[in-house]
């Protein structure tokens, strides 16, 4: 026999999730009659909840089926009305997807966004997998895109850099900006941390991207107009470093 609910059960935790409506009796939601609402609460609280297979977003993105019974495909049917209702824990991220979970205080990020604007996140990306597929390392300079413009830029300089960041760090505390090839390398090295950050930020956030020959006609103007500002001040400094970048 099934034991009595008790009070200790008002929050019932499948795996990162909270069913916050299970505190409360059904009265207090308008739009679910006590049928519905009894529905929800076998769901999580039965056997028939392995159909989520342990992991509550699957109950967001799986499809309704002809041949699944009636109590499912009526429970996927209420997902519009539960949504609120159940909200995930982020946690560690791993089972929290970016679109579709319960997370974020604008709710569905795919309707309110609008399924138009993706922002170069796949559907199945999780919290987790995005921020573990992108590092510092990894950005700078594991990331080919990242890595082709630095190297084209430290070339220039005559600056002959390795791609491991902390490695390139070593490096470039040999250098100062007391003299001219000091400067014009710590010049580039700022300008391809400026640039790649703004591609990086413009393809997450806005769904843009410019080629690395683009950024680096940007950045070779950049140089340029700094350079020529040293010409008042230090015309030495100016033409040295004018003269090792247009080699």
């Amino acid at each position: 026999m099934r034991k009595p609910y008790s009070a200790s059960e008002d929050k019932i935790l499948l795996l990162e999730c909270e069913v916050s409506f299970l505190r409360r009796p059904a009265s207090t939601y308008p739009d679910c009659d006590s049928r519905n609402y009894k529905l929800l609460v076998f769901l999580f609280r039965s056997p028939i909840g392995l159909v989520l297979n342990g992991n509550i977003n699957t109950f967001w993105t799986i499809q309704s089926n002809p041949r699944s019974s009636w109590f499912l495909n009526k429970i996927l049917k209420m997902r519009g009305i539960v949504y609120d209702w159940i909200k995930l824990r982020v946690g560690n991220g791993i089972t929290c997807r970016f679109w579709t979970d319960n997370w974020s205080p604008f709710g569905n990020l795919q309707n309110y966004f609008s399924n138009d604007s993706n922002y170069s996140i796949k559907y199945q990306k999780t919290q987790h997998s995005l921020h573990s597929s992108e590092s510092r390392d990894h950005l700078f300079f594991s990331c080919s895109y990242a890595w082709e413009l630095w190297f084209s830029l430290s070339q220039r300089c005559g600056f002959s850099s390795e791609r491991n960041w902390s490695a390139a760090l070593q490096q470039l505390q040999r250098y100062h900006s007391q003299n001219w090839r000091g400067r014009l390398i710590l010049l580039c090295w700022q300008c391809c941390l400026y640039w790649v950050w703004q591609e990086r930020n413009g393809r997450l956030h806005r769904n843009s991207s410019r080629s690395v020959g683009l950024i680096g006609r940007l950045v070779d103007r950049q140089v340029r107009d700094r350079i020529l500002s040293y010409r008042d001040t230090n015309p030495l400094l100016s033409s040295r470093m004018m003269q090792r970048w247009l080699q």
